[in-house]
């Protein structure tokens, strides 16, 4: 992900991660020019950020690079979480 394609106000890479917006979702489609056409005809502002490749989630500021995840240790992580702070 290239955060900086992300339509925000916010330009530094943090801003942009940690910022209050509840209006963000990253999804990922087969058909790239055809999920851009719909959500142009509701007037979604979108973009495309990145593509999906392997079993890491790399996060980019332009040509910099931010940091680099392992997919299953991210999702070990967001499928624990309420059970952890439960604990």
């Amino acid at each position: 992900i290239d955060l900086m394609k992300v339509p925000a106000s916010e330009g530094r890479a943090p801003d942009i991660l940690f910022s209050e917006s509840h209006g963000r979702f990253v999804f990922a489609t087969g058909d790239p020019k055809g999920a851009s056409r719909l959500l142009s005809e509701r007037g979604i502002v979108h973009a495309r950020v990145g593509d999906v490749m392997g079993d890491v989630l790399r996060l980019d500021a332009g040509s910099k690079p931010v940091t680099v995840l392992d997919v299953t240790a991210l999702k070990r992580s967001y499928e624990g979480s309420i059970g952890r702070l439960m604990d």
